[in-house]
């Protein structure tokens, strides 16, 4: 074999000859030698390389090499050793699967086998994969392969994309005598496959099912691998959902081929109404892999309905008819299921009749049917029935109802059922009457009532009222109504109806009213009318001898929404009634006794049923707890945002010591007592004027002792049974009887007469004012407190000092009960548009007198002037120019007008303002509105004169507000007859 000897200095050697031509000889010739063997053919190819042949044989060594040249030669130990032994070679095998599934991995045999004489040194061993196959894993094959040995290697490959792909096997290594490079390539083909994979496709059969019925849930599952799935099972489905079902049975496992699709039947039923959901799975094994395959199934919602169930039931039967009437009976049928009731039927059609009395029948063709009727909804049918026979009887009809529930087919059936009971009655007739107050007050709304009832037996619906004004001396108008707008009105019953009107013009008007409606069966119209007549005016008459004739005299307030009229004649009560006079109550007084500091009345030790009469006999339960024999006080105030009653009754003899209140709102009111007799004054006989301030109450007495009049302030109302207040704490004597011109203890102007009291009093500017006999005063502060010992009152004198007023005496009186505005010098007073009026009877007659206060909002006596002087007779007086006009008794203010009335022989006389500050006799207007100084002649008092009722006195009168607006209340009458009770237009 031919090798290279590689060195350094293989230099030939150049000789020039001399002579002969002059040519160069070049000596390029090299020997070498491994030990003792020449190597033949040596050739030099450059100065560090030659070649040679190894002669065939040479084995064995090392060998040293030793190179001959022409300038000398050289050696290298063990340069070469030979061998006659085959070279190393490598046969190899590569066995790989022939189908991999896709994302599995495989394993891989390599059989690598040295068929060389030559080991095989530094053996590596290469897997090499295409695309879509990756090698996880391949051991090494050791340092070395010696001849004649197999080495067996195991690879891991994974499949990473579906198709085909190529693996290689290259091995190499070294030949362990040469060193040479020994290698081998070998190939397998894997076709990467997917693994079973399982998919489903689910329908309910049906999707819409009653409970009970029973279903098919249908799975096909598909194997869209490319390998077989075996043993294919479909599990029990879950139920969930708002209803319920059962599974009752699954199938058998199945293998689906790859590609093939298997159905399998699941067998259920509904158990309840609502929602309900399946879900299960399909699960079978790869036939490569032995892997399970998985896919989970659900069905679409199955809506479980309630089975179809239906009900009959009569809508409308007519309570009653009238023979010869046709009406329409309705029969409803409910399906009160979910599912839908097919081919619903009424049975029979027409319904059966049965006659109670055999006198009467009912005729009347089928209905339309059969109908559909949905879950929860109802179906009617309807027959027009004509009635016939003679009454009077009794009908009932009778039906039922089948059908089929559409969901499952199952029949249905709904027992019959007969309906109420139809009166046959005479037919229906309308019989209307109006009513509405006799009386009502110009510019004031009243009420007028249609009462309408059917006399028949059958009814009348769609009653519709109307009411006209057509003629009249007066005026008034319809504000709203009729309430109600319509009504229905059953057999032998009456309805009523309402309108507001609104009183426009004195005189008397007349109301008509018509009424119309169907007949309640067949609609045949039927009507009716009424009338009414209404005297419109400016008083109006609410109550007439409430309390009967022997009480001719009454105070008249308001108590908790109510006016109350009292006391009876006896002292026992009174009566209550609603604001326009209705509604009376009469109700009983009880005053608890004072066991502390004692009655005088020795009969009982209380409670006492009375306040006293006049002529009662003494220590008798006729008379008071303290033997009150005379009228005093009944009146109410609030206290504190509290309504209180509050009573006081008056003596001939002896001193009053209690006086008596409550919150008992009922019609059996009990009084606490306070007792006062430590603040009163000696010989105080009765109470004569009230006024509640700041939550106080202020009282005002009559007497005959010599410190009069007596005026103390209530600052702590009673409680159950009495109180006993603490002077000059709860109670004070404010000493008035030491204020110049009004008290009998006065150190100037004193007043000498024999019976003093406080005539009236009123709050103005939060101030008290205050008047008898003597004059007018004032409170300097608004809560004026007793004089320290020495000092005088802190109190102002307000008399007027015009000249007008001191020509006129103030009239005086003896009486000590049994007050009335009449024997008052200063009945009332009134604060009216930012002043303050006061009537004053004189022993001459009447004035009327009015403050204009200054800058300090308070009345000096300079500040009055005299209201509406007469124009004829004596023109210091206000008469409105009637000197039958003797006595002013009533002077009262709404928010709108200032009244004033008179008591009058020929009837008592009321005037009031029509201006915001009146000042004389046109500035206040009459009946209808007419002026008032054209009075008597051409102009009569509000409500004519004696109110329509020849009343010639004024016994109480004040301003009470109801429903927002403020009437004027009075009582009034004659003294020897009961008392009657008016309210003045607004």
């Amino acid at each position: 074999m031919r090798v290279d000897i590689v060195g350094e200095n293989f230099d030939p050697v150049a000789t020039q000859q001399v002579g002969h031509g002059g040519g160069v000889d070049v000596d390029s010739s090299f020997r070498a030698f491994l030990g003792a063997v020449e190597l033949m053919d040596v050739q030099w190819q450059a100065p560090d390389r030659l070649t040679a042949i190894v002669p065939a044989g040479v084995s064995g060594g090392p060998f040293d090499l030793r190179v001959v040249g022409p300038t000398g030669e050289g050696s290298l130990p063990s340069a070469f050793a030979g061998s006659v032994a085959r070279p190393a070679a490598i046969a190899a095998t590569l066995s790989a699967p022939a189908r991999v599934e896709l994302g599995t991995q495989a394993e891989v045999d390599l059989v690598l086998t040295n068929t060389g004489q030559a080991a095989v040194v530094t053996p590596t061993v290469e897997l090499l994969a295409d695309p879509g196959l990756a090698v996880v894993g391949l051991p090494g094959a050791g340092d070395s392969l010696q001849p004649g040995k197999t080495v067996h290697l195991v690879g891991l490959i994974a499949a990473e994309s579906h198709g085909p792909a190529t693996l290689t096997l290259h091995a190499t290594g070294q030949d362990a005598f040469d060193g040479s490079t020994v290698e081998v390539r070998k190939y397998a083909t894997v076709q990467v496959v997917t693994p079973a994979t399982l998919a489903v496709a689910t329908i309910p059969v049906p999707d819409l099912v009653s409970v009970g019925q029973s279903m098919d849930l249908v799975a096909t599952v598909t194997n869209q691998g490319d390998v077989d799935a075996l043993a294919v099972a479909v599990s029990s489905p879950a139920v969930t959902g708002t209803g319920g079902a059962v599974v009752d049975s699954v199938p058998p496992p199945q293998d689906i081929p790859a590609g093939a699709s298997r159905t399998f039947h699941i067998a259920a039923h509904a158990i309840s109404p609502g929602a309900v959901f399946f879900g299960g799975s399909a699960t079978g094994s790869d036939a490569i892999t032995g892997a399970p395959t998985t896919v989970q199934a659900t069905w679409d919602i199955v809506f479980v309905q309630a089975a179809a169930q239906i009900s009959a039931r009569w809508l409308t039967v007519p309570p009653m008819v009238a023979p010869g009437q046709s009406f329409i009976a309705t029969l409803g049928v409910s399906n009160t299921g979910e599912a839908l009731a097919r081919d619903v039927a009424p049975v029979p059609n027409p319904p059966s009749v049965a006659a109670a009395a055999g006198s009467a029948s009912l005729t009347a063709s089928p209905a339309a049917a059969p109908v559909d009727v949905p879950g929860g909804s109802t179906v009617v049918f309807s027959w027009t029935f004509t009635a016939g026979g003679a009454p009077p009887d009794s009908l009932t009809l009778s039906a039922g109802a089948t059908g089929a529930d559409a969901n499952s087919g199952t029949a249905l059936s709904a027992g019959s059922v007969g309906s109420p009971a139809i009166a046959v009655q005479t037919p229906s007739a309308l019989v209307a009457s109006l009513s509405a107050p006799g009386g009502a007050l110009r510019g004031d709304t009243f009420t007028a009532t249609l009462a309408v009832t059917d006399t028949g037996g059958v009814g009348v619906n769609g009653l519709s009222p109307s009411l006209t004004i057509p003629s009249g001396t007066g005026g008034a108008q319809i504000l709203s109504g009729p309430t109600p707008a319509t009504q229905n009105l059953a057999g032998n019953s009456t309805v009523s109806f309402t309108w507001t009107c609104a009183a426009t013009v004195n005189g008397a008007i007349a109301l008509s009213a018509a009424v119309s409606g169907t007949d309640a069966v067949d609609g045949s119209a039927r009507s009716a009318s009424a009338g009414a007549t209404v005297a419109i005016s400016d008083a109006v008459l609410i109550a007439s001898a409430p309390l009967g004739a022997s009480t001719t005299f009454a105070y008249v307030f308001d108590f908790n929404g109510r006016v109350y009229l009292g006391p009876r004649r006896d002292g026992t009560g009174g009566v209550r009634v609603l604001p326009d006079g209705s509604s009376p109550q009469p109700f009983t007084l009880t005053f608890q006794g004072d066991r502390v500091n004692g009655n005088d009345n020795g009969a009982s030790n209380g409670p006492f049923p009375s306040l006293g009469s006049t002529n009662c006999t003494p220590d008798t339960l006729q008379c008071g707890p303290d033997n009150e024999n005379g009228r005093g006080l009944f009146a109410s105030g609030i206290v504190a945002g509290t309504p209180w009653l509050i009573a006081s009754g008056a003596r001939t003899n002896s001193i009053l010591s209690h006086v008596y209140a409550t919150t008992d709102a009922g019609t059996a009111p009990v009084f606490s007592y306070d007792y006062l007799a430590n603040a009163l004054a000696k010989e105080t006989r009765g109470t004569s004027s009230m006024l509640v301030f700041h939550d106080r109450v202020y009282l005002g007495f009559g007497g005959t002792g010599s410190s009069r009049p007596t005026y103390v302030v209530l600052r702590k109302m009673p409680s159950s049974p009495g109180s006993t207040p603490a002077v000059g704490v709860d109670v004070m004597n404010l000493r008035i009887n030491d204020v110049s011109g009004v008290g009998s203890t006065a150190l100037l102007n004193r007043n000498t007469t024999q019976m003093q009291m406080i005539d009236s009093q009123t709050g103005f500017n939060d101030l008290i004012y205050l008047a008898n006999n003597g004059g007018i005063i004032h409170s300097n502060t608004n809560d004026p407190l007793p004089p320290a010992a020495g000092l005088v009152p802190p109190w102002a004198t307000s008399t007027p000092n015009s000249s007008t007023y001191g020509a006129k005496a103030s009239i005086t009186t003896r009486k000590t009960f049994d007050l009335e505005p009449a024997d008052k010098a200063f009945p009332q007073m009134a604060a009216f548009g930012g002043r303050l009026y006061a009537a004053r009877n004189t022993t001459s007659g009447p004035q009327l007198w009015v403050c204009v206060p200054g800058p300090d909002q308070k009345c000096h006596p300079q500040d009055w002037t005299l209201l509406a002087p007469n124009g004829l007779g004596d023109t210091g007086l206000s008469q409105f120019d009637d000197p039958q006009n003797v006595r002013v008794t009533l002077l009262a203010a709404t928010s709108a007008h200032l009244y004033v009335g008179y008591n009058n022989i020929a009837g008592l006389v009321l005037y009031r303002s029509r201006v915001g500050a009146p000042s004389s006799r046109t500035d206040f207007e009459g009946a209808a509105g007419c002026d008032a100084s054209q009075a008597p002649s051409s102009c009569d008092g509000l409500g004519g004169r004696g109110l329509g009722a020849s009343a010639t006195r004024i016994f109480d009168g004040r301003v009470l507000t109801y429903g927002g607006k403020d009437y004027v209340y009075l009582t009034a009458g004659t003294g020897s007859s009961g008392f009657r009770v008016f309210r003045l237009v607004q």
